[in-house]
């Protein structure tokens, strides 16, 4: 009795529950087309870095994007910022990769600046100790921090290129970095459209 219940009940139910699980493990027909559109979509915010670092002649183009941190306990929320994308130049090494779930009040003064003017130049001597020290650390010799906006004009995100060498811009070139950064919110809106609502932070009440 024991094996035919083995074999009738037992056998025939344990591979309907393995059956079960590897459809709820398999992506949606939605969830792949979200994968897809996001591959795209990095692809091509990485790319506008790439043209924008050879048009520059710079060594390093990065984006960082803001997004929600943690709750204090007394209920006080973190904001945070992530190096999401990054291009180098040949023969030189990413520097992108330690930057995930930076705190935004180190980078506090240089960020309420960049929410005043297009383009921040940073040199070495500069009075934005947080950035100039990681440049020291990692043999920057400077960099210009380019704000992203939204359609409602607010500040998402920051496109940085930086030099390991004297390579000055000239502010009337400044129009075409603010293009780049245009370029890159459009696509950070199409990317944000590539997900449904309720896991989109902007949408949420």
């Amino acid at each position: 009795m024991l094996v035919m219940l083995v074999v009738v009940w037992f056998i025939p139910w344990v591979k309907s529950m393995q059956g079960a699980s590897k459809r709820n493990t398999l992506p949606t027909d939605d969830e792949q087309e979200m994968f897809e559109k996001t591959i795209i979509y990095d692809m091509e915010i990485t790319q506008v870095l790439t043209d924008c670092i050879r048009e520059f002649g710079a060594q390093w183009g990065i984006l960082w994007q803001f997004h929600n941190g943690i709750m204090s306990t007394a209920g006080v929320p973190f904001m945070k910022m992530s190096v999401t994308h990054e291009a180098t130049a040949p023969d030189f090494e990413p520097r992108g990769a330690p930057y995930i779930n930076i705190p935004t009040s180190i980078f506090s003064d240089a960020l309420q600046t960049l929410q005043k003017v297009c383009v921040l130049y940073v040199p070495l001597d500069s009075k934005f100790g947080s950035i100039t020290s990681i440049f020291r650390k990692e043999k920057v010799h400077h960099g210009y921090y380019i704000r992203v906006l939204n359609e409602k004009d607010r500040l998402i995100a920051a496109m940085s290129i930086t030099y390991a060498k004297a390579h000055k811009i000239e502010e009337d070139e400044y129009p075409k970095l603010k293009v780049y950064a245009t370029r890159i919110a459009i696509l950070l809106a199409k990317l944000a459209t590539a997900y449904p609502k309720k896991q989109r932070i902007g949408d949420r009440k």
